[in-house]
């Protein structure tokens, strides 16, 4: 498998919501007629664009999704941007503070939309009773990157020709997803829209994702996601929306794959759920899956 080490920098930092932060990266090199080839290879004909960055002295590696790209007038690509679930103050307090409990207008209106808000909204803001934080795990390396990623920030990108979503000929998607592989989710569903709804009236994909908090939601061209949230639980709900999902589907005798299941997913709710989906798919022969795991 190629794969080529570059070097690039952050050219823009964007707060999207409470919990992603949208880091704009760019390089010499993706002018460089010797880089394009693996460049390429990220472009709009593949259902997920991956980067990988290698960060800290240990050489720790984090996968992202490419989620936006900018070329200039000529097609040569100047930058692109990755969205990073972050864990900062502003993920922990932002408008999704209230615990599930206690969530009223009066308590969650303390708080100022994180859409327009700078990183830390509750600075020099006492915390009133019944706000709790809403993520208290502490925050692993590409979110700390992310976090503190300023403009001019050096960092180093291992581009791989690698897909980690690949139809083989089904025309029935499922993705089942959580926070950080929302930005995936985007991109397979509009290139599912492009490539096979629009060609086969029964090409159908279905996003089911789960979210910390409402606020959490994202648009997801050409789709209706499932969203699962507290209080309920995701592997228990999760499985039981996939069920539903999957008896809806329509299946033709004498074809071996019709649906594609594509499970994204921290390795901590893989190790949970995993052999509940395996159990489930028993009752569905015709649904090929792929998981993926992330730390």
């Amino acid at each position: 498998m190629a794969t080529k080490m570059i070097k690039a920098k952050v050219v823009r930092s964007q707060r999207l919501s409470r919990i992603y932060k949208r880091i704009w990266l760019a390089s010499d090199d993706f002018s460089s007629s010797q880089s394009l080839g693996s460049f390429s290879l990220l472009g709009d004909s593949l259902p997920n664009r991956v980067v990988t960055l290698v960060l800290g002295e240990v050489d720790c590696r984090r996968s992202y999704t490419i989620s936006r790209f900018r070329y200039d007038e000529e097609g040569t690509l100047r930058s692109f941007a990755i969205d990073v679930v972050v864990r900062d103050d502003m993920a922990r307090y932002g408008i999704t503070g209230v615990s599930a409990e206690k969530e009223s207008s009066s308590v969650s209106n303390v708080f100022i939309n994180p859409m327009a808000a700078s990183a830390s909204p509750v600075v020099g803001v006492e915390v009133p009773e019944g706000i709790v934080s809403a993520d208290t795990r502490p925050p692993g390396p590409g979110a700390k990157w992310a976090q503190n990623a300023e403009v001019g920030d050096e960092v180093t990108l291992e581009i791989e020709e690698k897909v980690d979503y690949c139809l083989r000929g089904e025309f029935q998607t499922i993705l089942l997803v959580e926070p950080v592989a929302i930005p995936a989710a985007e991109n397979i569903a509009k290139y599912f829209h492009e490539k096979v709804s629009v060609k086969l009236p029964q090409g159908k994909c279905e996003v089911l994702a789960w979210i910390p908090h409402k606020a959490d939601r994202r648009v997801i061209e050409g789709v209706e996601p499932i969203w699962v949230r507290p209080p309920a639980d995701f592997v228990q709900e999760g499985v039981r929306k996939l069920q539903e999902l999957l008896s809806g589907m329509e299946f033709a005798e004498g074809i071996s794959s019709q649906v594609y299941l594509w499970v994204a997913i921290s390795s901590k709710t893989l190790e949970k759920i995993r052999p509940k989906i395996q159990s489930l798919l028993s009752s569905f022969p015709a649904v090929r899956v792929d998981y993926v795991a992330y730390e």
